[in-house]
């Protein structure tokens, strides 16, 4: 069942002792369309939403289609989050503050109106990114050449095929083969994959990127602790980002389709970024974690479940932390109610991967 999360509530007198557990994001999993541990700024406007790259019903062959989106597009940072002008998020926004001005809205598909739809500003829960250490020391340098790659015809300082390689030059990449690459002195170039390719690319410095991809599970960067600065280019990017401790900077009028996890993100002037939920699922899920536990006068006790977004978890209870009873499944994120919680003196939670 994954690991465990447990919250338990003390309910005589009626006053509540919560553990509120701080999550890791397990597996380098960005869970959300931008989630940083520091602070996001910008410049002008933000529109976010989500995507499902596997399901025809959410996208056009694989590929976003504004017409099928969805309302996954969560933004969370450590730090106070203000959405101004006419920025749109469909998704929700976990920080500490939250805040939308001008025409600026916060919610779901339907929410056609400017501001926060209740429920959407959820509070930040502290969190802790895992780092990324270099996959191996040594590997074979990848050949050069001219290649045709999407019908355009240029030369690569880099081509790589199936395995893994190393790159000790600044110079571009083709990716034909499902591959690994670690450049230890930084990457400032552009990466191109044919059709059908895969590549995880390891960063030991300074990172400055353009990636082209068919679908942002195929590009995924990582950024060693060594990276504290990420530029993308002012172009489409589709991949994973997951810069931990870098301050990453982008144009205005970057177009983002996957996810950034990073320190910091900051954008020039608008932004566009659609989240494909496969990422999510690309990776193992995170553990869940239970947070701000509160008495609802007339409702229960209520608590928020957080994992790895759109994967299900179940809520279990227990008197006596031996037996445990299943009460409830739903998909990441969500807020559990238990209207039975005035019954028992004592009342136990745990959440779990539900596969």
């Amino acid at each position: 069942m994954g690991k465990l999360s447990y919250t338990r509530s003390y309910l005589r007198a009626l006053a509540i002792l919560p553990v509120v557990c701080a999550a890791t994001l397990h597996g380098q999993v960005p869970p959300g369309a931008l989630v940083v541990s520091g602070g996001l700024y910008f410049g002008g406007g933000i529109y976010a939403d989500s995507f499902d790259s596997a399901d025809p019903v959410f996208s056009t062959n694989g590929q976003y289609d504004p017409s099928k989106h969805k309302a996954n597009g969560d933004l969370r940072s450590s730090s106070p989050v203000s959405i101004v002008g006419s920025s749109h998020i469909l998704g929700k926004v976990w920080a500490p503050l939250v805040s939308a001005s001008g025409s600026a809205s916060i919610g779901d598909s339907n929410w056609m109106q400017k501001g926060i739809q209740p429920g959407w500003a959820r509070p930040a829960m502290p969190f802790q990114f895992e780092d990324v250490t270099a996959p191996y020391s040594d590997a074979p340098q990848p050949p050069s050449g001219t290649l045709v790659i999407r019908g355009v015809t240029n030369w690569f300082g880099g081509i790589l095929g199936n395995g893994d390689y190393l790159l000790l030059t600044n110079v571009p990449v083709a990716v034909t083969g499902v591959a690994r690459l670690f450049v230890p002195n930084g990457f400032s170039y552009g990466i191109i994959l044919a059709p059908g390719a895969r590549l995880d690319i390891y960063v030991g410095t300074e990172l400055h990127l353009y990636g082209e991809a068919d679908f942002a599970t195929s590009l995924i960067v990582h950024c060693l602790p060594t990276v504290t600065n990420v530029t993308l280019s002012s172009g489409p990017f589709t991949g994973i980002l997951y810069a931990p401790e870098a301050d990453v900077r982008l144009a205005g009028g970057a177009k983002i389709f996957g996810s950034i996890a990073a320190k910091s993100v900051t954008c020039s002037g608008t932004l566009y970024i659609h989240y494909d939920e496969q990422v999510s699922r690309w990776y193992p899920p995170m553990g869940p974690a239970l947070a701000s536990t509160r008495l609802v006068s007339g409702v229960g006790m209520q608590f928020d479940v957080m994992g790895s977004p759109g994967l299900n978890y179940v809520i279990e209870t227990s008197t006596n932390l031996t037996d445990w009873i299943p009460a409830s499944t739903n998909a990441s994120p969500f807020t559990y109610t238990d209207p039975q919680a005035f019954l028992f003196p004592n009342r136990f939670y745990r959440a779990s991967w539900a596969p």
